[in-house]
């Protein structure tokens, strides 16, 4: 199978030579590269310039004349991709050598994948590993211990939304042809899950494939470690988070509308339940007790779509506040 490299750039020098090291050093070579740049103003198109004059395989190097953002970036280099399949790749991450060649031979086991990620190790700006797992970072507690096609992953995205980054992803080309357009709410990555989870056709790849690294000036990341900066970022941000959040779920329902699937009235129930739970969470009521009282006579819901107990506790003791209104 040929693989695709599709790959986003904007003022990424910092790492970039890394991860453009790291596909040279691959056991089995892509096909090709391609670098869609968003307008970057550091020496990034340079970098990427002079790896393609070396690399042993194509580097087809595309610049905006415009800013589009990551996921109309990335939109635009899967559609460039001419691969049987196309690995997604950040500007500052890090990918062990036989990344490739694993999805290769999982997509050859699993005819019937339309997407698979991996789990990654976590480093920092210096590449010095943090000992932490990605799936473990975004409470993903599926493991892989063997490659399988995990049919139950929608379920999952239910409670948690976000179970895979683009920079583990690869995926058949044909089934581009499913998610493109990606809606303007959405991240790419998230996107493309959501529609291969409802399909029942998303898959995990055994093990960490790639460094996953975490810095300052990421566009998209992980949300504070500590405790403290994780309830203090939940409280602030949580109406917004939730507005965003029914919005990319009604946009799935459109989405949904048009597909003859017998999971589609399952997945279109599942949606609308998620969608009321959300609204009921923004709208907690300000006293204590009533508060509860919906927290408690909303236990089932909580299971089936937040992380449960540890999300009723949050809405008793930090029920969301409204940003904008404190300023």
């Amino acid at each position: 199978m040929r693989i695709s490299i599709a790959m986003c750039t904007y003022n990424g020098q910092q790492f970039l030579q890394r991860q453009l090291d790291s596909f040279v050093t691959q056991t089995s070579p892509p096909q090709e590269l391609v670098v869609c740049d968003d307008g970057s103003t550091d020496d990034t198109l340079a970098i990427v310039a002079r790896f393609a004059e070396r690399a042993e395989f194509p580097v087809r190097i595309f610049r905006n004349s415009r800013n589009l953002g990551p996921a109309k970036n990335f939109e635009q280099a899967i559609s460039l991709c001419n691969g049987d399949l196309i690995a997604l790749s950040d500007q500052d991450d890090q990918w062990y050598p036989g990344k490739l060649a694993e999805f290769q031979r999982f997509f050859e086991r699993f005819p019937e994948a339309l997407v698979a990620f991996s789990d990654a190790d976590l480093i920092d700006e210096r590449s010095v590993p943090l000992q932490k797992k990605l799936w473990r970072s975004v409470r993903f507690s599926h493991s892989a211990s063997s490659p399988h096609v995990d049919t139950s992953i929608f379920a999952v995205l239910l409670k948690l939304n976000h179970v895979a980054t683009g920079a583990t992803m690869v995926f058949r080309s044909q089934f581009r042809n499913q998610f493109i357009p990606i809606p303007a709410s959405w991240l790419h990555d998230a996107w493309i899950v959501w529609l291969a989870a409802f399909y029942g056709r998303a898959g995990l790849v055994s093990g960490a494939q790639i460094c996953y690294r975490i810095h300052p000036k990421q566009q998209v990341g992980l949300n504070p470690t500590s405790m403290t900066a994780r309830l203090a970022h939940a409280r602030q941000n949580a109406l917004k988070d939730y507005r965003l959040l029914i919005r990319q779920l009604e946009e799935f329902k459109d989405y949904l509308e048009c597909q003859d699937s017998p999971t589609t009235n399952e997945c279109m129930y599942r949606v609308n339940a998620k969608i009321r739970h959300i609204e009921g969470r923004a709208t907690l009521p300000p006293s204590i007790l009533p508060r509860v009282r919906w927290i408690l006579s909303s236990w089932r819901e909580y299971r089936f779509y937040t992380r449960g107990f540890v999300a009723m506790m949050k809405d008793i003791f930090l029920p969301p506040v409204d940003a904008s209104a404190a300023k």
